[in-house]
């Protein structure tokens, strides 16, 4: 194995050395001699692990594939077995090695599908696979009309989930795809939902990108459907009113503003008033005060 050169030498016999065995796993070597000693050396290092001793010199010497048997032929015509007591753990692990598949087969490919994961074993979390809904797996395939049809055509669509795909759609530049190309009954549903929520703070910014958008659209088409027309002025008069009651609001804000300002300024100005007022003594409750002084020395 080493290409004939000299590995290490063996000088712990008094006499000849007669057989060399060497044990199943190859970790061991046994050398027995005509001192009467069968020695065991680590093949790591070739020292002297274990030393057994017989009544006769050691003429041939043999070990199990196992190493749980030693047989060992004497001079004098005896044969002597010595037998190891194999603990639980080498059982194991001996059927740990009767469980070795050959490369290349079935039983092979399924080896460790039942084993457990040790302390020291990077465990691999599988992760499920996120639940995806109809309008997503659309938006996912960039059919952008069909997802806001998903969400807009349903009996009661959930503002949210409209407002989220709208704003998704803008972001994406794909919201004039998603309106174009739409009859009277396509267009509905998305009117309606505008007529309902258009005017909501929360909603409204994108709303109003919606309607911008679809009347750069349909503008040219304008007179051509009667629904259609008459939820345009439905939306149009919806939106003239909540821009007068915003117009009312910010007029009354504006005078309290006014009234607040003028309420603070006058209250800073009889603050100043009365620290002024604390400041200044009267002379004739000076010269009270001197009289009666006089009064008390004389």
């Amino acid at each position: 194995m080493s290409g004939g050169k000299q590995i290490a030498t063996i000088s712990n016999h008094q006499k000849t050395i007669t057989s060399l065995a060497l044990s199943g796993d190859g970790t061991r070597l046994l050398s027995g001699g005509l001192d009467h000693y069968v020695k065991v050396y680590d093949v790591s290092n070739y020292e002297v692990t274990h030393t057994f001793t017989y009544p006769a010199p050691v003429m041939s010497l043999a070990i199990s594939p196992e190493s749980t048997h030693l047989v060992v032929g004497m001079s004098d015509g005896t044969l002597s077995i010595r037998t190891r007591m194999v603990s639980m753990e080498d059982i194991s692990k001996e059927k740990e090695k009767q469980r070795e598949f050959r490369r290349g087969t079935f039983k092979y490919f399924l080896r460790g599908k039942n084993s457990q994961a040790g302390k020291e074993d990077f465990r691999v979390i599988a992760q499920r696979s996120k639940h995806l809904h109809d309008y997503e797996k659309l938006l996912n395939k960039f059919q952008y009309q069909a997802a806001l049809n998903a969400v807009v055509g349903k009996k009661n669509p959930n503002v949210v989930t409209v407002v989220s795909m709208v704003e998704e759609l803008i972001s994406r530049d794909g919201l004039a795809r998603a309106l174009q190309g739409r009859n009277e009954v396509s267009l509905k549903p998305v009117l309606t939902f505008l007529l309902k929520y258009i005017t909501n703070p929360r909603y409204s910014s994108s709303l109003i990108t919606v309607a911008e958008t679809l009347l750069d659209t349909y503008t040219p088409i304008i007179g051509q459907s009667e629904l259609i027309d008459s939820m345009l002025a439905k939306l149009q008069k919806k939106l003239e009113m909540e821009k007068r009651i915003m117009t009312q609001l910010l007029e009354i804000k504006g005078a309290l503003d006014m009234l607040l300002t003028a309420s603070s300024s006058v209250d800073s100005k009889e603050n100043l008033d009365t620290k002024d007022e604390s400041k200044e003594i009267p002379i004739s409750n000076v010269m009270n005060v001197d009289s009666k002084t006089d009064n008390m020395e004389e």
